[in-house]
Formats: structure tokens, sequence, C-alpha cells
């Protein structure tokens, strides 16, 4: 069951539930607003009628009917055993009616014979108020009318009321299925992309502002997995062509070497360049196994100053001793190490400065040179795996790195919660600076 069919489903119980409920009080409400008028009418006129009797004296004295169109005009007044005493009217078919006992004389005496209650034309006398005597009183009123108009009622409530449900159901299930679609315009769009279709985007799929979020935040998972791909197909061209040299020089020393005989001399020479060919090849394999095997590590507090202090040849700003950041030590020896190696290696010997920037909840350490800079262009590509700068390779044969070490410093700071960032200097001058970010602790 697809969602749209879920929500019709769940909108269909509700409004079934409330349509009945609504249709039910208010077929209540109809018969209720039909019969207190005729109870009214009904009630007025038992009143009169026992306003007529003074059951002390054994009276019964016929009054005026003062708003005659309030009271139910059938009515009657009969004794227990059926004698007539007054009767209006002829009671309908179809009507309301109540009916009332009433006692008059000594509540306390005997049962009288109705015939001592004497009739003298416009009243009744009972004539031993010392025995008592039962009265029915009955009023009624023509409910024929009332219960045609509430037959009318209900068969409109009952009849349009379901239609209108049925309707409003009809459009709600509408309104469901056009907000849904393009939910359904995703998926299908989703589907069709490939395992090797980077460039697909879903674009404008319409519908709520909601909708479009969510289309554009997968647009935007399909853009950051195209750039990871994109950087991957890089990774592995640049592995790809950087293992090929030393494996190509290895092969042909080798090649060379079992050409002709050679001297003692010559094959310590050739063992020695085989032997550095094969370090450079095994650094380059240990630096990739670390970059793809590094994870989120533990931190402690590490108090800079005695951080610092490991390092020679370097001008470092006066320390606050107390001064601590979360890192593992040696993950953020790794880090400076290589910082500062970079700085001796493109740095054209200029002196290596580290500088300390302290806020409330973070640590900035500056490592700065004054040798030929970074482009602004080029300041974040030099953090991606295997890139080296055409003026890094230009600088001498010192510089024999990989384009790993920045790469493998600025993942270490993120695995800690920092960051490694390169700017201009501070003050202007040629030269690179590197930021390295941690968050502040307490010792």
């Amino acid at each position: 069951m697809n969602l749209a069919t879920r929500l019709i489903v769940a909108v269909a119980v509700a409004l079934i539930a409330t349509a009945t409920i609504t249709l039910i009080v208010t077929d209540r409400f109809l018969v209720r607003q039909a019969k207190e008028p005729l109870e009214r009418q009904v009630d007025a006129r038992l009143a009169w009628l026992r306003s007529c009797i003074e059951p002390s004296k054994g009276e019964i004295e016929w009054r005026e009917e003062s708003g005659r169109a309030l009271l139910a005009p059938i009515w009657s007044m009969t004794t227990k055993n059926g004698r007539v005493l007054r009767q209006v009217g002829d009671v309908p078919g179809d009507s309301l009616r109540h009916d009332e006992r009433m006692l008059i004389g000594a509540v306390d005496g005997a049962v009288a014979d109705e015939q001592l209650l004497l009739d003298r034309g416009t009243e009744f006398i009972f004539s031993d108020p010392s025995k008592q005597l039962e009265l029915c009183l009955s009023a009624t009123v023509d409910a024929g009318p009332a219960q045609a108009f509430l037959t009318q009622q209900r068969w409109w409530l009952w009849t349009i009321g379901p239609a209108m449900f049925a309707a409003l159901l009809a459009l709600l299930a509408s309104v469901i299925r056009w907000q849904v679609r393009p939910l359904e315009r995703m998926v299908g769009r989703i589907s069709a992309i490939g395992a090797d279709d980077t460039s697909h985007r879903l674009g404008e799929v319409g519908g709520a502002a909601e909708c479009q979020r969510l289309a554009s935040t997968v647009d935007a998972l399909l853009i950051r997995i195209a750039e990871s791909r994109d950087r991957e197909r890089a990774f592995s061209a640049a592995a790809a062509h950087e293992l090929r040299t030393p494996l190509t020089q290895l092969g042909l020393a080798l090649e060379v070497a079992a050409r002709r005989e050679r001297s003692p001399e010559e094959t310590r020479q050739l063992l020695a360049d085989l032997h550095t060919d094969v370090e450079r090849l095994q650094t380059l394999t240990l630096g990739l196994l670390r970059l793809t095997t590094l994870t989120d590590v533990p931190v402690t507090a590490i108090p800079l100053a005695a951080v610092l202090t490991r390092y020679e040849g370097v001008s470092v700003e006066p320390i606050d001793p107390t001064l601590a950041v979360q890192a593992d030590d040696v993950l953020l020896g790794v880090i400076l190490g290589n910082l500062i190696s970079n700085a001796r290696r493109y740095g054209l010997g200029s002196t290596i400065e580290i500088g300390i920037i302290s806020a409330a909840d973070a640590v900035e350490i500056r490592v700065a040179d004054r040798g030929p800079g970074i482009l602004t262009a080029d300041r974040e590509r030099i953090f991606e795996p295997l890139v080296r700068l055409n003026a890094a390779r230009s600088i001498g044969a010192q510089a024999d790195g990989f384009g790993l070490g920045l790469t493998i410093a600025r993942t270490l700071a993120r695995r800690m919660g920092g960051e490694l960032t390169c700017v201009a200097r501070p003050d202007g001058q040629q030269g690179a600076c590197f930021v390295l970010r941690l968050r502040r602790s307490a010792i």
C-alpha cells in the first residue's frame, strides 16, 4: 500500500467517524427541536388543570385559559374509574400525550365513591373532603405536522449528508494524490539514475514547498556523491601514476643490471638506487594506507607549551603554560611535524614562525614561513590527495613528497574535532600560513 492510499484510508476512517457522529448528533437535535414546543404545550395544559383544582377543599373550578395558544388544545379530566369530568377535543392518531394523577380530599382519608363528586356546571364539589378521590389529568397535542417536518428534515439529513461527506472524501482523495504526485515523480527520477550516472538531477518537481526542499536536498546529495566519485577517480588515477613511476624505475634498473656483468662498486651503487626507489614506494604506500584507514580518535587535554618546545629551529610566541587543547598527543605531533617540515622544505631557509591565538572555546596555531607562498586559488586544492603544485615541484630536489602530507594532516585535525586551513600571512608579507584550529580545554 503506497503513501497516497494510506493517507486516503486514514482520512476516510476519520471522515466516516466524524460524519457518523455529526449525523447522529444532528438527528437528535432535530428530534429535540421538534418535540420541545409540543412538550411545552402539554406541560402548560397540565399546569392549567392543576390550577383548577383545590385538593384540600375538594373543589374543581374551570379557570380562564390565559395564553390559550400556548396550551395543548386537547385535554381531559377523569376519575380513576373512568368517569369523564371534562373532555375537550379528539385525540388524533399521531399525537403527544402526557398523563398525571392527582388526589383531592384528605390524604389519609378512605377512598370515596366518585358519586360524592357533584357537578355544579362550572365547577365540581367533593361533598366529603374527609375522604380522598384520585383524578386523572391528560393533555394531548397533535404531533402530525411536527412529525412530518421532522421526517422531511431527517430524509435530507440522512440522504444529502452522506452524499456530501462522500463528495468531500473524493475531493480530499484527489488533493492527497495531487500532493503526493511530486514524490512519485521523484521516485521515478531517482530510479532512473544509473550506477555510473553522476550528472542526473531531480530539478523542479512541483508540489508543496516541502517536496521541493526534499528534491533540493536529494540534488545536493547527488552533487556531493558526484564530487566524491570525481575525487576518488582523480585519487585513483594520481595514485596509479605515482605508483607507476617507482615501479617503472625498479623495472628499468633491474633490466639494465641484467644486461652485463658489473663490478662490486657498480653493484653497490645499483643496490643503493634500488633501495631508494623501494623506500619511496614504501613511503607512498604507507601514506595511502594511512589516508584510507583514519577514524575518529579519543582526545584529551594537551598543554600546547609542552608540545611546541619539541621543535627546534622555529620561532614560537610566548605561550601561557595553562593553555591546552583537546587533541591526541601523537596525532597533534604528526600534524605540527608535517606543517613545520613543509615550511622548512618550501620556505627557502626562512624563519618558521608559530603564533597562538586563543579564544573562549578554541585555540588557533599558526605556522608561517617566508617562502614563495600559495596562490588563493590553490589554498584549498593543496589538501586534496596527491596534489603537488608546480611551484613546489620546482623548489628543488629536496621537495620529493607525494602530496599526501597535508591531506593526512587535515583529516587528522577533523578527526579530533578541529580544522586545518591555509590563509595569507596576517602581516601581508610573502609566504604561506597554515592555521590549525582545535577546541580549547582546561587542564
